[in-house]
């Protein structure tokens, strides 16, 4: 959610239209700030099996994850996008914006959520992200515009900014009514 004061930001300035696109990562059991996947919101999952295996998660851990982010993405949904069906984006040009990328998981969910609505042009932009993070992607968008990459064994997206702070989901549906106001 943090990625939506940057992108309601990029709508105003390119005079475009800015709509959610909620993307879950899938949650280790013992670590819910690591991941080792996403799930988009057709249901859609990008799970990391080396990672997963390496984790030893069982499949019925695997399978608790996914449920418990289509159920999370759902309920997301209905709050803060009214429980509108995405659009059909055939031919279009979309920019997708996060608060940044460290795993990928999420970015990559959302890329092949607009590939499959047939998105001509797909665009990312992020303020930070982790090097090998964006490499993975970077076949699958025309253009990802990273202003701070970073590289090293580990990175966190909040570490790249000086004040952070996480947004709730009332401050997102409140920055969402303040945009469409005009």
């Amino acid at each position: 959610m943090g990625g939506v004061p940057i992108g309601i930001e990029l709508a105003k300035i390119l005079n475009t239209n800015f709509d959610l696109l909620i993307c879950r990562k899938l949650l280790i059991p013992w670590n819910r700030e690591a991941g080792f996947g996403a799930v988009d919101p057709d249901g859609n999952v990008f799970i990391d099996e080396d990672f997963v295996r390496s984790l030893n998660l069982s499949k019925n851990e695997v399978e608790m994850a996914v449920k418990e982010q289509l159920i999370e993405i759902k309920r997301r949904n209905e709050f803060l996008r009214d429980n509108r069906p995405y659009p059909n984006l055939h031919g279009k040009s979309i920019v997708l914006v996060d608060d940044g990328i460290a795993a990928g998981y999420t970015m990559g969910a959302a890329i092949k959520f607009i590939k499959y609505r047939m998105a001509e042009k797909i665009f990312i932009a992020v303020p930070t992200g982790y090097s090998n993070s964006v490499d993975m992607i970077a076949d699958y968008a025309d253009l990802i515009l990273c202003l701070n990459l970073r590289g090293g064994p580990w990175f966190a997206v909040a570490d790249a900014y000086e004040l952070w702070r996480d947004l709730t989901e009332n401050d997102v549906r409140e920055l969402m009514v303040r945009f469409h106001q005009k």
